[in-house]
């Protein structure tokens, strides 16, 4: 990812283990193409492992915005059925789950 615009740091804790690792969830900044709907990029990644890379588009930054912002969670759930996950010590993610 080129440009990190925002970026929310995880702990994912696997199920039956007391072993835990960080889980980061970045997005860049918004950028356009000429001719082309608006786009976020969106990397979450755990450790070495190569990250899950995606992106959302909108008709503007701010659409482009909301929509990377409101598939985090279904992206997440990829680590939700393996363990669980806390932000700032906290169960849950601060993802509108």
């Amino acid at each position: 990812m080129e440009s990190i615009w925002a970026e929310r740091k995880l702990t994912f804790t696997p199920h039956g283990s007391d072993e835990s690792a960080f889980l980061f969830v970045r997005l860049g900044r918004p950028y356009t193409e000429p001719g082309k709907a608006w786009r976020v990029s969106l990397e979450i990644q755990q450790g070495a492992e190569d990250p899950l890379r995606t992106h959302a588009s909108g008709d503007d930054s701010m659409q482009a915005l909301q929509t990377a912002l409101a598939a985090v969670p279904g992206l997440l759930s990829k680590w939700q059925q393996r363990g669980t996950l806390a932000w700032d010590g906290l169960a849950g993610t601060g993802f509108g789950q």
